[in-house]
């Protein structure tokens, strides 16, 4: 019986360090845009450590209702040379994305 709690509690623990970003990510802006769909991108100069779409840049779907916001940080972000902290929470494809949750974040880090 102990074996099996240690084994479902592994397991868990496993889910659980698969979900979402494993830290925020600091990093620069190199290039931000749109597609003609709507889908922001945004690319840094540090790997985001996403699970399962490892990458230096993230997409937001058109749909999501912060895409207006997190394009003027972005841009803002690349023409002042500020420093941005993004966490990001799942997979756009093959890329990290925002989700709609207090789990994605990107904002300009404090001086």
């Amino acid at each position: 019986m102990g074996r099996r709690i240690l084994v479902a509690a592994l397991l868990t623990l496993e889910a659980l360090s698969s979900y979402g970003a494993d830290s925020n990510t600091v990093a620069k802006v190199i290039y931000v845009g749109t597609y003609g769909d709507g889908r922001l991108f945004v690319a840094l100069d540090a790997q985001i450590n996403e699970p399962g779409c490892v990458n230096s840049r993230f997409d937001v779907s058109a749909g999501h209702p912060q895409i207006k916001t997190w394009l003027a940080v972005a841009l803002t972000a690349a023409a002042s040379a500020k420093t941005v902290v993004v966490r990001t929470n799942g997979c756009f494809g093959v890329l990290p994305t925002m989700t709609q949750t207090t789990d994605s974040w990107f904002y300009l880090q404090p001086n």
